[in-house]
């Protein structure tokens, strides 16, 4: 069985999984060892695992490859346990010394699945004011937790065994959609019964779940369990949602084309909708990139989305790659030249040498190397027609 029909295959099970309906079935053996791989690297083991075990045994996996997705199941049902009292823990203590908190991202998802535990979560995603940070960095220390990290948009918290906690002082980073949320608190209201406990109306979380895809779009990428999100909380919230309000904030951010590419491809994935070469090739690029994205996507993004003229960045970036090949750094070169090391004010007679003797004595080498360069930028300019046509607003 090819790759692409085993992907198919592979979102056959997971609808399974969560609505039922018609049992998956594939004439050829799939490669289940691959498959696992792909739900382990996508965090989607325990939905995977639900459907399997309501399928016919002559249709599982072999025993070994369905004992781990049982096992991660297990594991998943027990972590879920766990996330959900210290969430529990902390919003008690945030509502008693007065800290302000709005739940973001998984919690919220969680909700929309058949079982909480189908949804695995790897952190608690929580945003407070930032003249609370003092109080909430007191109140995590005493439960034990330590800040593992820091950067521009959260602290992340640990606490042994598993629990992350990420306290975001701000909804997204600078950027395309700073603006949008600067009165994010003008946004949220207080869940019902709480005085410090806020929440997102539900068309907002829909546009800001949207928001943080384009997020990890125009990063290293994003996985099957994103659109699986997107998938669960509009079956369940289509009827409920006000999509007028939603359509005029999308147009605010310039989304609502992104957004739709988003709607049609979970009608492709679960709702039985034809496919198309575009399609195709967001299904692999996002099955490609993982749950969190991948370095290799990183890098090709960044040159998509380098400075005002983005098709000056692509070549800028091929250009420089180029430059990187054949003007080796000093310690590089003397690697090469041990003569080097004596002579450094030679260094610039040494790269001329290097030219010389690629384009002369290695011209087959010379090829291999330049070549991988523009096989770079072709890849860059795939992936950037890809996104134009998603139409993803710059960084």
């Amino acid at each position: 069985m090819d790759r692409k029909r085993e992907w198919r295959y592979l979102l056959e099970i997971v609808r399974y999984g969560l609505d039922g309906g018609d049992c998956p079935c594939s004439e050829e053996q799939p490669d289940w060892e691959y498959l696992y791989r792909v739900c382990k690297r996508h965090r989607i083991e325990g939905i995977v695992c639900s459907a399997l075990e309501k399928m016919p045994a002559e249709l599982h996996p072999p025993m070994e490859i369905l004992e781990k997705f049982r096992y991660t199941w297990k594991v998943e049902t027990g972590r879920e346990a766990v996330q959900q009292f210290a969430l529990e823990e902390l919003l008690d203590a945030y509502e008693k010394a007065g800290v302000d908190c709005v739940l973001l991202k998984g919690i919220l998802v969680k909700k929309f699945y058949p079982s909480p535990e189908l949804r695995m979560m790897a952190d608690l995603d929580i945003l407070y004011r930032p003249r609370q940070g003092k109080r909430v960095n007191r109140i995590l220390l005493s439960q034990g937790y330590v800040c593992d990290h820091t950067d521009d948009n959260h602290k992340v918290y640990f606490r042994k065994p598993f629990m992350n906690i990420e306290m975001h002082h701000r909804v997204v980073y600078e950027g395309h959609f700073s603006d949008y949320y600067k009165d994010i608190w003008k946004r949220v209201k207080l869940q019902e019964g709480k005085k410090h406990i806020y929440c997102m109306t539900w068309e907002d979380f829909y546009i800001y779940m949207m928001v943080h895809l384009v997020k990890h779009f125009q990063g290293g990428g994003s996985g099957i369990r994103s659109i699986i999100d997107i998938w669960q909380f509009t079956k369940v919230m289509k009827d409920r949602l006000d999509w007028k309000y939603i359509e005029r904030e999308l147009d605010k951010i310039k989304l609502n084309e992104f957004v739709r590419h988003m709607q049609k491809l979970c009608g492709i994935w679960f709702g039985g909708g034809q496919t198309t070469g575009f399609y195709d090739d967001l299904t692999e690029f996002i099955i490609n990139s993982g749950i969190y994205g991948t370095v290799g996507n990183s890098h090709i993004s960044r040159a998509i989305f380098s400075g005002d003229n983005q098709r000056k960045g692509i070549n800028y970036r091929h250009f420089r790659a180029t430059l990187r090949i054949v003007f080796l750094p000093y310690e590089n070169m003397c690697k090469k030249y041990s003569w080097l090391k004596k002579y450094p004010v030679l260094l610039p007679a040494a790269w001329i040498y290097r030219i010389v003797h690629f384009c002369f004595k290695k011209k087959g080498k010379t090829t291999e190397v330049f070549g991988s360069t523009e096989s770079e930028r072709k890849k860059i300019l795939e992936r950037k027609e890809l996104f134009d046509k998603l139409a993803l607003p710059e960084r």
